[in-house]
């Protein structure tokens, strides 16, 4: 098996099981930034384990975007269609996945909405702050958001938190 093939399915698979276990049951629209290949084997992983109906994707070549987005859409149940800004992709979404290669935030805090779900991939693609200790209440009062460290009840400092991708998942 290539490994670059195995990888992707790999970390695709983690995501969208975290998103069939703690994302809202009658989530039906996918907000889905990324358009190389973790975005396309985490769609097919999503495709298998929801009940999407709608699929709206970003990435900012808009060339590579809109060429995701129609390979995509013969190929998976809900619909794909691709957008022009990356809040589109999270405005109004039950679920946002983040597959991208980034080092840098790809969305702001101000649009994480109420009962959404949003995975990443890498910790870098989260906005500063999104990690620290002090949004964990925020968030639990406003949104659906858990990472393995509150789950174990352990609160730590985004300093003290080490920073190895498995360390996070959350929702």
């Amino acid at each position: 098996f290539p490994d670059g093939y195995v990888q992707s399915h790999r970390v695709a698979g983690g995501s969208v099981l975290g998103a069939k276990y703690l994302a809202r049951e009658d989530a039906t629209t996918l907000g889905l930034i990324g358009s190389g290949q973790q975005a396309r084997s985490h769609l097919l992983a999503y495709d298998i384990v929801s009940e999407l109906e709608t699929v709206r994707v970003y990435s900012p070549t808009k060339e590579h975007r809109e060429r995701f987005a129609e390979a995509m859409d013969g190929e998976v149940s809900p619909s794909v269609r691709a957008v022009d800004d990356a809040h589109d992709a999270f405005r109004g979404a039950d679920i946002v996945q983040c597959a991208t290669s980034a080092i840098s935030p790809v969305f702001e805090m101000e649009w994480l909405e109420p009962g959404m779900h949003v995975g990443v991939i890498k910790d870098g693609e989260a906005p500063h702050g999104f990690w620290d200790s002090e949004n964990f209440d925020r968030m639990a009062k406003d949104y659906t958001l858990t990472t393995r460290n509150e789950v174990q009840g352990n609160y730590v400092s985004a300093e003290d938190r080490p920073r190895r991708p498995w360390d996070y998942y959350y929702v």
